[in-house]
């Protein structure tokens, strides 16, 4: 599901700034998603708004620590890669910043043809809908951003969440 939720929203993306795309991260699928996956399956009773991981978001606004940073510019050696209309500064990496945006959504009836594909784009929709939700969708990147995605279904509950980063 995290690929196929990728697929989607880097189709929508291209869709919608005509050549602009998503770039997977291993580093962000590591070092981030895990965690944020972890946080969510232990809690995912709480409200959703608690669920967005305190361990990225401080009073500078949402920044990652510098060994994660490091990570990511090994990881991808072209700094074009984090240029949006929203950073001027030359040095990108200096405002390297963590975005994420988070839904739920119950399934209480299983329907035979709805896919993996169908509950993505739902869940695109969903965040469209939401104007804070849509800023960050609807970016104008002038190159490239670094994503990672994460995918959890709880049995019990029927609940699908996707934590979708932008790092950026």
């Amino acid at each position: 599901m995290n690929q196929v939720m990728f697929d989607e929203m880097n189709r929508y993306v291209k869709l919608t700034h005509d050549g602009d795309s998503l770039i997977w991260s291993e580093v962000v699928q590591k070092e981030i998603m895990s965690r944020n996956y972890n946080l969510i399956k232990k809690n995912h009773r709480r409200p959703l708004i608690t669920l967005h991981n305190p361990e990225w978001i401080n009073d500078n606004m949402n920044s990652l620590p510098e060994n994660i940073k490091n990570k990511i510019i090994l990881e991808n050696a072209n700094p074009q890669y984090l240029e949006s209309l929203y950073l001027d500064c030359c040095d990108v990496y200096a405002q390297m910043s963590y975005t994420e945006i988070l839904q739920s959504s119950s399934y209480l009836r299983v329907y035979a043809e709805q896919n993996y594909r169908d509950i993505a784009r739902s869940f695109i929709r969903g965040w469209n809908s939401s104007p804070a939700h849509a800023g960050y969708m609807n970016a104008n990147y002038r190159s490239k951003v670094l994503v990672g995605v994460t995918t959890i279904y709880i049995r019990e509950t029927r609940t699908i969440f996707i934590s979708f980063v932008y790092i950026s």
